[in-house]
């Protein structure tokens, strides 16, 4: 037995946010979701660098310690302390996640409220 509401997309509820009278304004909302996109991908931005930075072997250092080009002479200079490195990564993403949370949340509960969800989320 179906339902005689059609599924909720997301081009259906941006839509329904523009049409209805709701108490959220449109502009703000999307510009936290373009914020929460960019920091979701400082996020993997972070995460990646830590991946490729720390899985390099041996030989692949001692082949961009070879190099002269600019670019290899910094991952190398970064990895001379690799302690600090490590360190700076993590907090970095660290704060990028919790930034992430905090301004889903937000949306989240803005959303909810402008759509008389559930009162509990609100």
């Amino acid at each position: 037995m179906e339902s005689d509401q059609p599924p909720l997309h997301i081009a259906g509820l941006i839509f329904s946010l523009s049409v209805q009278e709701v108490s959220l304004e449109l502009a703000p909302f999307l510009t936290g979701a373009t914020v929460l996109l960019v920091l979701l991908i400082l996020s993997a931005f972070f995460s990646g660098s830590e991946v490729a930075l720390f899985s390099l072997t041996p030989n692949e250092k001692d082949q961009l310690s070879d190099n002269t080009d600019r670019p290899s002479k910094r991952v190398v200079r970064l990895l001379e302390n690799p302690r600090a490195l490590l360190v700076s990564i993590l907090i970095l993403n660290t704060f990028v996640n919790v930034g992430a949370a905090i301004l889903a949340a937000i949306l989240t509960h803005d959303l909810a409220l402008a759509m008389s969800w559930n009162p509990t989320l609100t």
